[in-house]
C-alpha cells in the first residue's frame, strides 16, 4: 500500500507544471474585445516606455507613474512601476481578461507579455 501512494504521490509531482506542452490553455481562443484590450495593453506600455525615455535626459533618472503626465491607465488595467532613479520595472495586468494577460518592460524598452502558471 505505502508504495502505491509513494508512486502515486511521485507521478504527481513530476508531472507537475514541468512541461509546458502539457498545461492546459486558460480559455477558448480570444475574443475580439479581449485581443483589443491586449493592445490597449501593450499601446500603454510604450507610453510609459517613451515617457520615462523622455523624462531622463532633463533630470537623469526615472520617474515613478504619477510623476509621468502623459501616461494615463485605461479603466480595468493595474499598473504598477517600480524605479529606484537609476533603473525601472513596471508591470500591467487586465483585470477584467480571465487568462489574466499581463504586459511587462523596464528601462530597455523591449515588451514583454505573459500569463501565470496554470
Amino acid at each position: 500500500m505505502v508504495r502505491y501512494v509513494f508512486a502515486i504521490g511521485f507521478a504527481s509531482l513530476v508531472g507537475f507544471g514541468l512541461s509546458p506542452a502539457l498545461q492546459t490553455p486558460c480559455g477558448p481562443t480570444p475574443t475580439d474585445e479581449q485581443l483589443a484590450r491586449r493592445k490597449t495593453a501593450i499601446n500603454t506600455a510604450r507610453r510609459i516606455n517613451t515617457a520615462e525615455a523622455q523624462a531622463f535626459p532633463a533630470t537623469q533618472k526615472y520617474m515613478p507613474l504619477p510623476l509621468l503626465k502623459t501616461v494615463t491607465v485605461p479603466d480595468g488595467f493595474d499598473v504598477q512601476v517600480s524605479t529606484d532613479g537609476e533603473t525601472y520595472v513596471f508591470s500591467i495586468k487586465d483585470t477584467t481578461d480571465q487568462c489574466q494577460v499581463a504586459v511587462f518592460s523596464d528601462q530597455k524598452g523591449v515588451i514583454y507579455t505573459g500569463t501565470p502558471l496554470r
